[in-house]
């Protein structure tokens, strides 16, 4: 996979500040497919209890103070969550539902699930920068299943 740019990283760091509002500092976070650094979860270490990041392919775990980055399947971890984050990681996933069913087995009673996908809307504008401009990883573009609209969410 090739590394992000500027503008791949403009576009998560916004997507998390976006999530900064429904975060508490008593909470617990489970951030499935944090990527390879982490970067959400370093990003809120502040506002949170503590968070744990579970990757496929991240290449090395960590242990940071409150921040744990695991390698792997988050369905190996038996803990329950205050908060479980998917950001830009369901579009990636064949079975959807399925998936879904599992994150939330991983939810506290009255935990929140916060959940970023790119819209229908977006595909083409998307596309277009990754294969014609080149400006973001083309690859993460390429493994999209799916785009949602609102009301797809909704049903799933």
């Amino acid at each position: 996979m090739s590394e992000w740019n500027k503008l791949d990283d403009f576009i998560s760091k916004w997507r998390c500040k976006k999530v900064f509002p429904y975060l508490d500092k008593k909470l617990n976070c489970l951030d499935i497919g944090c990527g390879q650094n982490g970067r959400f979860l370093f990003s809120i270490k502040d506002r949170i209890n503590s968070g744990v990041g579970f990757d496929l392919k991240l290449k090395n775990e960590l242990i940071n103070g409150n921040i744990t980055l695991k390698k792997g399947d988050f369905n190996i971890d038996n803990t329950v969550y205050d908060v479980v984050t998917l950001m830009a990681v369901l579009e990636h996933i064949h079975n959807r539902v399925d998936f879904l069913k599992l994150i939330y087995n991983k939810l506290a009673l009255n935990g929140k699930f916060i959940l970023t996908v790119p819209d229908k809307s977006s595909q083409w504008l998307l596309e277009f920068m990754a294969y014609k401009l080149k400006i973001i990883n083309r690859e993460e573009i390429e493994d999209h299943k799916h785009y949602y609209n609102k009301l797809e969410i909704i049903k799933v």
